[in-house]
């Protein structure tokens, strides 16, 4: 079985920031507030240079990271600089990239849609009864055709899956679908057709199906909810499969984005030299941390200014690295959920992470997940999931609390790696960073061991079930867990906020 590394959020050592990022920290802060729109050009850099009281080399640099961050587009070197407002687009090309990293088939990411649209039925299954029925009537209202008429290209349910996601509220869930329509949306701009999924279905039965849903979500039937929406996956079969056959992440991202920004003034020739350099990336002939030549502008037969502007393409795509200094040169980087993840907290907005939202959200996914696990799961994969529980027991008994916490977050993420989906995976692995720190805090918390020990509890009990490949008791198994932990973890959050209004 293929190992990847295990996530280990609490191991990279801390480095101090240089001149360089605290700059390019306030000007993204300015960004992210929305106190710099969007096509704003910055002030000039001798306005920044005194405000900051930096150097010029200092301000070029926090310029490149952010232009690496699609934060900036560059013209004319550094000398000037535009804002770009964080686009979904642009996250979800920071997902393709760590999605084309680990080898993910674009059915894949499809598949993860499928969940993510599943969540969102159980989402809007478990709301209030006020707040579900308005949002059921919001539904029926966008999907089903008035009374008395046929369904038409207007009015039939196409994309009934997706409506739920659009309605249910949740702005977590409507990220992880909106990342992974975006990364489909490219394929069929690559192809020339539409990614038609199965659940753009026609007639009786599409009208069937919805019915059957809004009816149990009118209940608050959450069971019966999931199971109406699972029959309806499983009864579309799978129309898309000839688009999707056999593609796979790599080939979408080989030539960048079919619709994404491209860096200003790259010219046609450093786009196709960036398009085969990220081409020798992604398949692996140029392997993280290798270094390019010092004169690969001139093997390429291009000009010293082409070779500049394909590698700030690259370097803004996150694939290239330029260190600077006496020993410094061109790097090869490998994408990282990090990376992706601060984008994505950017995307939300000055409100950033909505700590609620997500416990909502994770509670939604991550059932679905294990379910996911179990059902596919082999011995070795049980022996993985043994080893890693064993970690996790060492470290409490011997009170190496970070390193319980680095043991409970690969578990987890071990969980989705053994769930067969690598889209699924990296998704959670993403949105799981953007809250990684107050996770942690209430795992190191000492006069707190509750959520430790009911961690534990779940995990062993979730290898019993995993053994006896009893899917459907592990989802409620997880979901009873993550319900537990939500609650603790809000309870930490909010504790944590009275302590500091008292100080």
């Amino acid at each position: 079985m293929d190992q990847r590394p295990g996530r280990d959020f609490g191991a990279a050592l801390v480095a101090l920031p240089t001149a360089a990022d605290l700059v390019a920290d306030d000007l993204r802060r300015l960004i992210a507030a929305g106190l710099l729109e969007d096509d704003a050009e910055l002030d000039a850099g001798t306005t920044l240079m005194a405000r900051y009281g930096i150097s010029r080399p200092t301000l070029r640099e926090a310029l490149r990271v952010l232009a690496a961050e699609h934060l900036l587009e560059l013209t004319a070197g550094t000398r000037k600089a535009r804002v770009k407002a964080p686009s979904i687009d642009i996250a979800a090309q920071h997902l393709s990239l760590l999605l084309a990293s680990r080898g993910a088939t674009l059915a894949d990411v499809r598949a993860a849609r499928d969940l993510i649209d599943l969540a969102a039925v159980r989402t809007l299954a478990e709301q209030a009864p006020e707040s579900r029925r308005a949002r059921v009537a919001e539904v029926t209202q966008q999907a089903l055709p008035p009374s008395g008429t046929e369904p038409d290209a207007a009015t039939e349910p196409t994309c009934l899956h997706e409506t739920f996601v659009a309605v249910c509220g949740n702005r977590t869930l409507t990220l992880a679908a909106d990342l992974t329509s975006s990364i489909l949306r490219q394929q069929e701009l690559r192809v020339g057709s539409p990614v038609r999924s199965a659940h753009h279905r026609t007639g009786g039965d599409a009208q069937a199906d919805l019915q059957a849903l809004l009816s149990n979500l009118d209940a608050g039937d959450v069971d019966g909810a999931d199971r109406a929406f699972r029959d309806h996956l499983a009864r579309c079969g799978t129309p898309y499969d000839e688009t999707l056959a056999g593609a796979t992440v790599v080939d979408l991202v080989r030539r960048g984005s079919v619709d994404g920004p491209s860096v200003a003034g790259a010219s046609g020739e450093a786009a196709a030299i960036a398009d085969e350099l990220r081409a020798s990336i992604v398949d692996g002939d140029l392997a993280p941390g290798t270094r390019l030549p010092t004169d690969l502008h001139t093997s390429s037969g291009v000009s010293r200014v082409t070779m500049r502007s394909a590698i700030r393409l690259l370097e803004s795509e996150g694939l290239l690295k330029v260190i600077r200094g006496a020993r410094g040169g061109v790097e090869v980087t490998r994408p990282t959920a990090q990376q992706a993840a601060r984008y994505l907290i950017l995307l939300l907005g000055p409100r950033g992470v909505d700590i609620h939202d997500y416990a909502v959200a994770r509670r939604a996914t991550q059932p679905l997940v294990v379910e996911s696990m179990v059902d596919s799961i082999d011995d070795d994969g049980i022996r993985r999931l043994r080893s890693a529980a064993a970690r996790e027991e060492r470290m409490r008994h011997t009170g190496d609390l970070p390193g319980f916490a680095r043991a409970a977050v690969g578990f987890q993420g071990l969980v989705a790696e053994l769930s067969g989906s690598v889209a699924l995976e990296v998704l959670t692995e993403v949105l799981d960073r953007m809250v990684v720190g107050p996770y942690l805090e209430m795992l190191l918390d000492p006069d707190h061991d509750g959520p430790r020990s009911s961690l534990m509890d779940a995990h062993r009990h979730l290898i019993e079930l995993a053994e006896q490949r009893n899917g459907t008791a592990a989802r409620q198994q997880w979901a009873a867990l993550t319900g537990e932990l939500a609650a603790a973890f809000l309870n930490h959050r909010a504790s944590r906020g009275r302590r500091e209004a008292r100080h």
